[in-house]
């Protein structure tokens, strides 16, 4: 990372530690309850839509912690914040749990998630006018980010986008077992709810209070 982390006073370096975590919760605390409540177990058209925003939203999770999250925890250690590094070891802990959700999603079914996601909260897709379109997915390691030529880019997301565009019960079925697979995963459901709770908050306002001198 180019940034000299050195220069940053030590409120600024612990709420950016912070809020790398806190940002890839986002989309759980905004969509959780309409992709899990049972009360929205009536809407499943609504959580297929969900889950194209939702893995898409881990994808760019694992990319702010691989481009970040070492060396914020090397920053920690030289400043000599004992909670902070153990806050980047539980975001590592919670980041792996995304890895190995997202590891259940082929590169061609992460393809045309995005672009079923641009679809949903774009007026305007401009990969869908281009000529080279960069495409962004996890490779079962890391996020990378390919450039595709237009012909290529069609030819991966193909196999969906016959039943996607030939009506709404179609686009639902082609949704609704890449929502499941979502669901499926108790182990990052688990995590994601410790991360969630209000426990943890109060340990991580605590723990970071105490390495600024503030307790």
């Amino acid at each position: 990372m180019a940034e000299d982390l050195t220069r940053l006073n030590d409120g600024n370096f612990a709420n950016r530690v912070l809020y790398l975590l806190l940002d890839s919760l986002s989309i759980a605390r905004v969509w959780g309850f309409y992709l899990c409540d049972p009360q929205m177990d009536t809407e499943q058209e609504l959580r297929n839509k969900l889950t194209a925003i939702w893995i898409r939203a881990l994808i760019d999770s694992i990319e702010g912690e691989q481009r970040y999250l070492a060396d914020y925890r090397v920053e920690a250690e030289r400043r000599g914040f004992r909670n902070t590094v153990l806050l980047c070891e539980r975001a590592s802990e919670y980041f792996q749990c995304v890895r190995d959700l997202l590891s259940r999603f082929t590169k061609e079914e992460q393809i045309f998630l995005f672009h079923v996601r641009n679809l949903l909260v774009h007026g305007w897709v401009n990969a869908e006018h281009s000529d080279h379109i960069n495409i962004k997915f996890f490779d079962g390691s890391r996020v990378v980010v390919e450039q595709l030529d237009r012909e290529t880019y069609w030819n991966l997301k193909r196999e969906f986008l016959g039943n996607f565009y030939s009506g709404k019960a179609e686009m639902d079925r082609v949704l609704a077992p890449i929502k499941e697979r979502l669901k499926a995963d108790s182990t990052y459901w688990a995590v994601l709810a410790t991360v969630l709770s209000d426990e943890f908050a109060t340990m991580v306002e605590k723990g970071i209070d105490a390495d600024l001198g503030l307790m």
